[in-house]
């Protein structure tokens, strides 16, 4: 039976980095910075310090995905577009590393939470795409990538209204027909977050198409 782990520890071995997010050195890293600090009497160059340097990719997407929470937060309370209501996209300018150390992670895990049907991982030259279908699957994702506890996770995903929509609740809604989106583009170098929302106003009643919330 094949060895199941987690998306986390997947996305740290792959940066090469401990849990406590310092830089696990090698004998070879090691070996290579001593050669070079001897060939460098006046001190090594910059170059050749990130050249032997390895980033821990579950510390750099601690902070992205905690943006992306806050981001999606924010959202909740937008103003509805005509053409597309009740749908919300933004944007983020990360690196292809990045994004292919997560999209691999999920791949390689095995966690039957980030499995098909509740999560497709689809590519091809122009750009690849996480699709979650699930809301659990979601919450599951986003806790791991985030650090943070499922209910404050949960908290971002639904908001409480103010102003002339005074006491509308708005929530992320995920399904099969309408899933959460990671769309990441190579030529731009940019990852697009999308999704659909519900309303319900002060009583109770929905606002929005109710066969999103399937």
């Amino acid at each position: 039976m094949a060895e199941t782990f987690g998306v986390e520890e997947a996305v740290e071995c792959i940066f090469r980095a401990d849990e406590s997010g310092e830089e696990q050195k090698s004998d070879a890293d090691i070996g290579c910075r001593e050669q070079i600090s001897k060939s460098e009497p006046n001190g090594i160059g910059i170059e050749k310090i990130l050249q032997t340097t390895y980033i821990n990719a579950a510390c750099v997407l601690k902070h992205e995905s905690q943006l992306w929470l806050a981001a999606i937060h924010r959202r909740l309370a937008g103003r509805r577009s005509v053409r597309h209501p009740y749908y919300a996209e933004f944007y983020r300018d990360i690196p292809v590393d990045l994004f292919t150390a997560l999209s691999h992670s999920i791949k390689v895990s095995n966690d039957p939470k980030l499995g098909e049907p509740m999560c497709y991982i689809k590519g091809n030259s122009k750009g690849e795409v996480v699709s979650l279908t699930d809301i659990q699957s979601l919450i599951y994702l986003l806790t791991l990538l985030s650090g943070k506890q499922q209910e404050d996770v949960a908290f971002y995903l639904k908001r409480t209204l103010g102003g002339a929509r005074k006491n509308h609740k708005t929530k992320v809604l995920v399904s099969q027909e309408k899933d959460f989106g990671l769309i990441y583009s190579y030529k731009k170098g940019q990852l697009t977050i999308c999704f659909n929302y519900g309303e319900w106003n002060s009583f109770g009643f929905p606002q929005h198409n109710c066969n999103l919330n399937i």
